[in-house]
């Protein structure tokens, strides 16, 4: 998912892709693997490092581990999304991070925030009657010289 085409977007469009981002997010922030798999092809691929997790199964499984829990609530902040067309689908990149607050008192929410995650998310999505869902999310951490492995829009390396 390195390489970007030349053709930005129309503007509705990105809107809608930066919708479909948030509500992705929003859906795994509140640990919800249905509200995750409304936005997913059937069979979606999500990486995190070196895991996959594949269709239904796997969405679930990444939700009970990556999403809200009794005792750590997710917070995602996306921002600087970017997309292209690319042949029967859309390539898309955004800028994430992930505030952590690790629940004292599970009743009332107090507790101690934290970064909980930093870095990108490299997307790939088609357009469906139901709108824009996701067939692949790429999570890379924020490390080392990030920009590098950052393409732009000519498909290069920054």
């Amino acid at each position: 998912m390195d390489a970007f085409p030349t053709a930005q977007l129309a503007a509705r469009e990105r809107f809608e892709i930066r919708e479909a981002v948030s509500a992705w997010n929003a859906a795994l922030d509140a640990g919800s693997a249905e509200g995750v798999l409304a936005l997913s092809e059937p069979g979606i691929v999500v990486r995190f490092g070196d895991i996959a997790y594949t269709g239904e199964e796997g969405v679930r499984q990444m939700v009970r581990r990556h999403g809200s829990s009794s005792t750590v609530a997710r917070r995602t902040h996306t921002n600087h999304v970017q997309a292209w067309a690319a042949a029967d689908r859309v390539r898309s990149r955004s800028f994430m991070l992930v505030v952590n607050l690790v629940r004292a008192d599970p009743a009332t929410d107090d507790g101690a925030p934290a970064i909980g995650w930093l870095g990108y998310a490299a997307d790939d999505l088609v357009a469906t009657p139901r709108g824009w869902r996701f067939a692949a999310r790429e999570f890379r951490p924020w490390e080392g010289d990030v920009l590098s492995r950052f393409g732009t829009a000519s498909g290069g390396a920054s």
